[in-house]
């Protein structure tokens, strides 16, 4: 083999060589751009980059709050295929004092302080369904998400009849108690002794049916986007479709409007 030929099968050597290598290089960037758009649409196979976000489309969260004329309890549940917008499903648990009531000592000081001239206590369940709106989105490195909400749906008032014990003569022992519903008519200051066990009554539940309408800016704080602890701020207004006796001698109410803040704890998933 002269010199000439040992030349052109080493430059076919080389170009081979040379195909081959570019042809793995080829392969090589093909499969990273590849793999780099899986984890840009799949924002949690990349969990690892701080700067990458799951956008959580359901949650459920407990809350309690505080109101105007009591206090209570409830529970958010929403879904959506947005994360911005998600239908919101909830049910709620109150209780509501008049803004009539005086709480009074009981006769002597001895019995349970009452509030004189109430007939019922009331308590409230609200079931109903909204609209959550995120307004603005939470850094991942932590700070505050605001969204406003909106919900409405049937509100059911329970009234509680009000019972007290009430002093009567006794020849033997000068006076007895007795336990008993308040009436207006019979009893005064001058023969109550004082409020009775917080259960009595429970057993005369009186419904009153009604509606209500919620409008709320909740304030979502924290560094872990899958939990959620959040404030909400906001107002409610209660309507029932026939006055609820509430105080004596006062005229029975139709609705209410409140002011109310709730402490949020959840979690969000898909």
């Amino acid at each position: 083999m002269n010199r000439q030929h040992c030349l052109f099968y080493i430059k076919i050597i080389r170009v081979d060589l040379l195909k081959k290598i570019l042809f793995f290089l080829f392969l090589s960037l093909w499969s990273g751009l590849l793999f780099a758009q899986t984890e840009e649409d799949d924002p949690a196979a990349s969990s690892e980059d701080p700067n990458v976000q799951v956008l959580y489309t359901r949650y459920k969260t407990f809350m309690v709050t505080a109101h105007t004329h009591g206090f209570g309890i409830g529970a958010r549940w929403a879904s959506g295929t947005s994360y911005y917008n998600k239908k919101t499903y909830e049910i709620n648990i109150l209780s509501m004092n008049t803004p009539k009531k005086i709480k009074t000592e009981s006769l002597g000081g001895e019995g349970n302080p009452f509030v004189y001239g109430r007939l019922n206590n009331l308590y409230m369940i609200r079931l109903g369904m909204g609209l959550n709106k995120i307004l603005n989105n939470k850094p991942y490195s932590g700070g505050v998400q605001v969204a406003c909400n909106f919900s409405g749906g049937f509100n059911l008032g329970l009234a509680k009849p009000n019972y007290l014990y009430i002093i009567y003569p006794d020849n033997s022992q000068g006076y007895r108690l007795q336990l008993e519903k308040y009436d207006p008519e019979k009893h005064f200051m001058d023969n109550i002794y004082g409020g009775g066990p917080y259960l009595s009554g429970f057993s005369h539940l009186r419904p009153y049916p009604g509606l209500y309408g919620k409008a709320a800016l909740t304030f979502e704080f924290g560094e872990y986007h899958e939990k959620i602890r959040a404030l909400e701020v906001g107002t409610t207004a209660d309507f029932y479709f026939q006055g609820i006796p509430m105080m004596a001698f006062n005229k029975y109410p139709h609705g209410f409007f409140n002011l109310y803040i709730s402490f949020i704890i959840g979690q969000k998933y898909n």
